[in-house]
């Protein structure tokens, strides 16, 4: 699927006419929403009924059949898979620095620094700031103390 092209409405973001099948099973048909500043939105529906499928497209995941998707430029959209698998061997902490891994080495190369030009630490400092990836650690403590768990 294509990068959702910017829009011009007061949408976040907007989905149209969204079609999904899996071979001759229906998932989506036609689904349609728009997500506007301040609200809240919660999606419900029965097992089966294609609210997965409808949230990996949005989060870019996955590519619908048909219809159109449209995000505010600069949206960020995080996804959580329904079956990701924690590693039993390690903490929670190791646990969530383990899927922090992308952002931990962006962070680790912006640090380092050495051999990359301005326009290349530019593009990590943006892409940290966006991740909210400067205080990641403090994060990752906090959520484990407030689990109770060790780091």
């Amino acid at each position: 699927m294509a990068v959702p092209a910017p829009i011009q409405t007061d949408a976040l973001l907007s989905a149209s006419e969204l079609r999904l099948s899996f071979g001759n099973q229906a998932v989506l048909e036609g689904a349609t929403m728009a997500i506007y500043p301040g609200e809240k939105v919660g999606l419900v529906g029965r097992n089966g009924c294609g609210k997965s499928s409808f949230l990996r497209i949005v989060a870019g995941a996955e590519a619908p059949d048909d219809g159109t998707l449209s995000r505010r430029q600069g949206l960020a959209i995080g996804y959580l898979p329904q079956d990701f698998q924690l590693e039993d061997d390690l903490s929670v902490g190791e646990n969530i620095r383990h899927g922090a891994a992308e952002l931990i080495a962006k962070i680790e190369r912006f640090e380092k620094g050495s051999g990359l030009g301005a326009s290349e630490m530019d593009r990590l400092q943006v892409e940290i700031s966006h991740a909210d990836g400067w205080n990641l650690e403090s994060r990752i403590e906090t959520l484990t103390r407030q689990l109770s768990a060790p780091p």
